[in-house]
């Protein structure tokens, strides 16, 4: 089953949570206005993520596939 994504492809912003996760895919939970809704991992405790925003210039949506071998 293909499910869709984000690849990060740049970020000019230090500050942007994403901005070490260029040529990484991360989750797509919604397209808004300006942004793409996703999940960010806090590098500090394994698999606890929180809701945040990625710039729609900085990533582009792409269709992944998810399933489990």
């Amino acid at each position: 089953m293909k499910t869709k994504a984000l690849l990060i492809h740049s970020c000019d912003d230090p500050s942007k949570w994403y901005y070490e996760k260029q040529g990484a895919v991360v989750p797509l939970l919604a397209i808004e206005e300006t942004e793409y809704k996703s999940l960010q991992d806090n590098g500090i405790m394994p698999g606890h993520r929180f809701i945040n925003f990625v710039s729609k210039k900085d990533a582009t949506i792409v269709e992944i596939d998810n399933e489990k071998s």
